[in-house]
């Protein structure tokens, strides 16, 4: 037993230094960025100002790799699976990365897979609906649900995205059944708002300024705790009275496995990156702003509190995985 014992404290020690100058000859090659969505997008667009800022810190190349599919979890997939080396991260909403293995089937990963080094910035989601309906607030959204009980359609981007969360949190909290319509990306979900195949949806403010200005969309709320600059007549949902508290806070995860020194260097690399004066306005153009964590524990709880959400809230809505 004693020999045992000088085993295995012999084999961590070893563990350990191989950590240790594992993290202090990181990175000594490209490091690739999975983006679990289409280019061009909000999630990309922030992801690449990341990617970049990141590359300048590091002193390396960071490639931005867009791998679309599933809801995202296609891309979280690859990196859960992936050498837990850290030249192998994922740019997503923690609350989605979290949420599919509870909403899809055959998911190939768990939220166990995946850490999180980081968040980087949060972004409010904006509630619109087509511009010919005669809604202009959430009251009135949910009023007109009310009177046409199961024929009002919803979008999101796919089952287990925050804008799937975030309606059927409204749903619940607002005693209205709408019908869940998934798309695989915003712009579809809008093209068809737009058409009058779908009657609301959430989505990215960003995605929504080029057809709120005019007569085909109209934004009746937006959540968080303060008003967007990009829709400053819009009221959030707690000045309208209706808790809806779901958003999409951006965040880089990695392989469980990866060594704690790498994950650390992320981790404090990534906060300096958020709070840098021009990467905050390039993040504002998004309808977004930094959100980091203190501490690595502190990531870890953040993603263990956004997993009970979601567990929550499908338990208290009834929505079963597709």
């Amino acid at each position: 037993m004693r020999f045992l014992n000088i085993f295995v404290l012999l084999a961590s020690a070893f563990l350990l230094q191989g950590n240790v100058a594992a993290a202090e000859e990181y990175p000594d090659r490209p490091i690739t960025l999975v983006v679990p969505y289409p280019a061009g997008g909000p999630s990309d667009i922030a992801g690449r100002i990341y990617a970049e800022n990141l590359g300048k810190e590091l002193g390396t190349n960071v490639i931005v790799v867009n791998r679309p599919g599933a809801a995202s979890a296609i891309g979280n997939n690859q990196v859960a699976k992936a050498k837990a080396d850290g030249y192998t991260l994922l740019f997503n909403g923690t609350m989605t990365a979290v949420a599919l293995p509870f909403l899809q089937k055959d998911i190939p990963y768990t939220e166990k897979d995946l850490t999180l080094v980081n968040q980087f910035a949060l972004a409010p989601l904006a509630l619109s609906v087509n511009a010919k309906l005669p809604i202009h607030n959430v009251k009135e959204l949910i009023q007109y649900a009310k009177e046409r009980p199961g024929k009002i359609n919803y979008g999101s981007s796919g089952v287990g995205m925050t804008y799937h969360l975030a309606a059927e949190q409204l749903s619940m909290e607002a005693g209205i059944k709408m019908n869940h319509v998934p798309y695989k990306g915003a712009a579809p979900t809008v093209t068809d708002q737009i058409g009058g195949v779908i009657e609301t949806a959430f989505n990215s403010a960003l995605a929504l300024v080029p057809y709120a200005s005019g007569d085909r969309l109209r934004v009746i709320g937006v959540t968080g705790n303060q008003r967007l600059a990009q829709f400053p007549g819009v009221a959030t949902f707690e000045e309208q009275g209706i808790p809806i508290n779901v958003e999409t806070h951006w965040g880089v995860l990695v392989p469980s496995a990866t060594p704690t020194p790498i994950k650390q260097l992320l981790h404090d690399t990534t906060a300096k990156i958020a709070h840098n004066p021009e990467v905050v306005k390039r993040l504002d153009a998004l309808a977004s702003r930094p959100f980091t964590c203190p501490s690595l524990d502190a990531c870890a709880e953040l993603l263990r509190s956004e997993s009970r959400i979601v567990s929550d809230l499908i338990k208290q809505t009834g929505v079963k995985p597709q």
